[in-house]
């Protein structure tokens, strides 16, 4: 198996989104010639292995829209867990007997949200 490198990318100061904030990284290159990025604010490291994913990375960061899609997954991970919560609160509030009208609309509304969203997530990423 051949090294796969980025080339001068590191001369182009290349930038990829952090997966957790959002936030545009340095992409700096190791001393075997390897992409990764680092996260000083969430601790996280990304070091890219492979030939193919350094090739998926090199198309990556040829996007000029990953900054603001990687901001929209965030936003959209974020809001799937508030409705998430949101769903676990209106079930705990649910009586055991009986029918509360207002919490079983408030019930159906949260999970045709998610349900949205899940579909929406799923036609994303077969793109």
């Amino acid at each position: 198996m051949s090294n796969v490198t980025l080339g001068n990318q590191k001369e182009e100061n290349s930038y990829f989104p952090c997966p957790i904030c959002g936030e545009m990284l340095l992409v700096e290159i190791t001393k075997n010639q390897k992409p990764y990025c680092k996260c000083n604010d969430c601790g996280i490291q990304l070091f890219i292995r492979g030939k193919s994913g350094v090739e998926r990375f090199r198309n990556l960061l040829g996007k000029g829209e990953l900054r603001d899609s990687s901001r929209d997954l965030v936003r959209t991970l974020d809001y799937f867990d508030y409705l998430r919560k949101k769903l676990e609160e209106i079930q705990e509030e649910k009586p055991i007997f009986g029918i509360d009208p207002d919490i079983d609309l408030q019930e159906r509304l949260v999970k045709r949200q998610l349900i949205k969203l899940r579909l929406g997530m799923r036609n994303h990423i077969s793109e």
